[in-house]
């Protein structure tokens, strides 16, 4: 049973670490002047009219 509970958990602990340190990298590298971030930035505008 351990070794069952790590063959799952490893690989998705590993995953969420790289996924982590990636999103950082992009954010430090000016990805919230990309597109992407205009987008979510417009939506969020658009949440705060709504209220």
């Amino acid at each position: 049973m351990s070794s069952f509970f790590w063959l799952w958990c490893c690989p998705g602990a590993i995953f969420i670490v790289v996924l982590v340190w990636g999103l950082i990298i992009l954010w430090i590298c000016g990805f919230t002047d990309s597109p992407a971030a205009q987008i979510r930035d417009a939506n969020a505008q658009e949440h705060e009219q709504q209220d």
